[in-house]
């Protein structure tokens, strides 16, 4: 049995596989010992990854008899007859000699955590399991049975019961994960060979074309590569004629694009970011925190070996403060946008729990997603309800500093790719915070949260380019002198601030006519007698203090 490059190409673990599984086949002549005859692996990987279609390519090369199951349905509502459905395929594969049974979800019939009860249907199937096993292995006499490999599918290795994986049952475990470029440039040459929709441009524009898709989907998986091809080819379908004439490479490049814009990696569903389509472009009179995040984050990215040169690393942490409303959330957006990395927001607040070991297994699976769909960005907001400083806020269980603790330990085991004394970090963790001074001090040490980007409240100049940048937006009389005394007349003003004053004229400019279409001086002069600026009694000295 041999696998086809385009299939072993994407993970090597199909080769060991495929070695398994011909080992299975000709064991009679190396061996006359049954003893140890391989019975079966299991193939593990999030949801997603392509166990399944992968399993079933590998049975279909391997052109023995297989039979797919999906385990929940083997489950019965009538006493005895779920065990008696797994014992019967288990018998009918026997029947025609060497075959590959696929038993997909198997935690559903051996899970971790079960009850030794023999009244329980799922103890009852999963002894039998069990004892089909031992008849693969010679324990049990069952005709035949020794010749069935097993192929056991799961995405949640943590939940199976032990007893299923220790020697001589399934007790090789292989991990499929999808985290290259490569991979996913494999896996779209696949997915699209079968959509004549895609036959359009000569191989290597096209070639050229999936190897630009898979740099910028970044933690997608099959599934998430599947759901966009689909995409582009139901857009393509609904071309108008003229279009579907002059379909080229570029037109292409657009309908994928429109494609990863609406698709969100599977794993980052439960992680919703509503600013991920902000770019540096579109924040005005931050200028500044543009610039030291480019430098220290992107250049890195982009100019390697200009780091490599001088053997340090970029930031493995950044943690961007400021009064209220400056933008600190909208930069790292932004930020994430720019490098193309994937990004995972949430509050700091968010993380915590009243239940003892909830917080800590909830900062793993963060930590564990953001590995999963690296590279990958994660910006908590609030930073300090997470963070704070130790022996504040804490609880009898001291449960302030086991959250910290556990997120210091995840921070410090963050997986890099090192070469030459250059480290390329993954994961980039970045905090914001408007209470610097209540953060513990541990997590600002090198190698932590290593950069630190101050974004102070906007001078007059900063004003003027957040005033001319809303204003862009909507239709105007005002000049630039217009736009330089509203800039002079907003001290204390955050940038959300002159957001809300834009708001404010434009409805005000609507309450005196429905019909109007433009925003005058007088409707800015009328919105400023309402709008009180939020950073007026703010002690700024919380933020100079801390400023390196």
């Amino acid at each position: 049995m041999i696998i086809p490059t385009e299939i072993s190409e994407i993970s090597p673990i199909f080769n060991e596989i495929s070695e398994q599984i011909n080992s299975f086949v000709n064991f009679d002549d190396l061996s006359k010992s049954k003893k140890f005859k391989q019975k079966g692996i299991l193939l593990t990987g999030k949801p997603g990854t392509g166990k399944t279609y992968m399993s079933k390519k590998i049975a279909e090369i391997s052109e023995l008899p297989y039979i797919y199951i999906s385990c929940p349905d083997l489950f019965k509502s009538i006493s005895g007859e779920s065990e008696a459905n797994l014992y019967s395929i288990f018998k009918k594969l026997s029947i025609v000699g060497p075959s590959i049974l696929i038993l997909d979800e198997i935690e559903i019939i051996a899970p971790k955590k079960i009850t030794v009860n023999p009244a329980s249907n799922e103890y009852r199937i999963f002894s039998t399991l069990l004892w089909l096993l031992d008849c693969l292995e010679g324990k049990i006499k069952e005709q035949n049975i020794e010749n069935i490999f097993i192929i056991g599918i799961t995405n949640a290795p943590y939940n199976i019961n032990s007893k299923l994986t220790q020697s001589l049952r399934l007790d090789r475990t292989y991990e499929l994960t999808i985290k290259t470029s490569e991979q996913r440039f494999i896996l779209l040459k696949e997915l699209t060979k079968t959509l004549s929709a895609f036959n359009k441009i000569n191989n290597n524009a096209w070639e050229e074309l999936l190897k630009y898709v898979s740099k910028k989907t970044h933690g997608f998986v099959t599934s998430d590569l599947e759901n966009i091809c689909l995409k582009v080819a139901l857009d393509y379908i609904n071309l108008n004629e003229e279009d579907l004439d002059s379909i080229n490479e570029e037109k292409w490049k657009l309908l994928f694009d429109k494609a990863i814009k609406e698709t969100r990696p599977a794993g980052l569903v439960t992680y919703i970011n509503k600013n991920n389509e902000i770019r540096f472009r579109d924040l005005y009179g931050l200028d500044e925190a543009i610039n030291s995040l480019k430098a220290s984050v992107i250049y890195p990215i982009q100019c390697p070996e200009d780091f490599i040169k001088f053997g340090i690393s970029p930031p493995k942490g950044i943690l961007v403060y400021g009064p209220p409303g400056v933008g600190k959330t909208s930069i790292c957006s932004a930020l994430a946008f720019e490098t193309g990395f994937n990004l995972i927001t949430i509050e700091g607040s968010s993380i915590r729990s009243k239940i003892v070991g909830e917080s800590e297994k909830s900062i793993a699976k963060l930590f564990a997603t953001a590995r999963e769909n690296s590279p990958c960005i994660i910006l908590i907001d609030q930073i300090e309800n997470l963070i704070a400083k130790r022996g504040v806020s804490n609880t009898s269980e001291n449960s302030g500093d086991r959250i910290i603790a556990s997120f210091l330990t995840e921070m410090d085991g963050i997986y890099s790719k090192k070469s030459i004394g250059y480290t390329k970090t993954d994961i980039l963790i970045i905090g914001a915070t408007s209470h610097p001074d209540k953060i513990d001090s541990a997590i600002l040490r090198p190698g932590r949260l290593d950069e630190v980007v101050y974004i102070p409240p906007p001078d007059k100049e900063a004003r003027k380019a957040i005033l001319k940048g809303k204003l862009e937006k909507m239709k105007n009389t005002l000049s630039l002198d217009d736009i330089d005394a509203i800039a002079n007349k907003t001290e204390y003003f955050s940038g959300a601030d002159l957001d809300n004053l834009c708001r404010e004229a434009a409805l005000i400019s609507l309450r005196k006519d429905m019909n109007s279409t433009e925003v005058k001086n007088d409707d800015f002069e009328t919105a400023l007698n309402y709008c009180i600026p939020s950073l007026k009694n703010i002690n700024m000295d919380v933020y100079t203090n801390l400023i390196r």
